[in-house]
């Protein structure tokens, strides 16, 4: 069940939600709809297409623009460090690499078991 201390915590969050209070009261009105959706994307459509949930607007936008997974933020940070030090990787030597992770993979011990 959604809360008031939810909605204060999306106010937080989400830019441009004016009142928490306004926040809770337009998704009770909601409520019923939302619930009967089987998507975000249907629950997105209802809630486009309502006229005066302007709060309930900015929060389905700000999470259908949210990263899936964090997986994505990391690989995009690896490629920004990448340009970024575009010099240095210009001067690496792959095959020297690639023989020094084959030999890192050899490195395996063996644990002994307690039995």
């Amino acid at each position: 069940m959604f809360s008031k201390e939810e909605a204060k915590q999306l106010q937080l969050i989400v830019l441009g939600i004016d009142d928490h209070e306004l926040l809770f009261s337009e998704l009770q009105l909601l409520k019923t709809k939302i619930s009967q959706s089987n998507s975000m994307m249907n629950v997105w459509e209802i809630i486009r297409t309502s006229t005066g949930y302007p709060q309930a607007q900015k929060v389905y936008n700000y999470l259908l623009t949210l990263p899936v997974t964090i997986a994505t933020n990391e690989r995009l940070f690896q490629l920004m460090l990448c340009a970024i030090e575009k010099d240095k990787l210009d001067g690496l030597d792959l095959h020297d690499l690639g023989k020094q992770w084959a030999k890192m993979k050899d490195t395996r011990i063996e644990i002994p078991s307690n039995n």
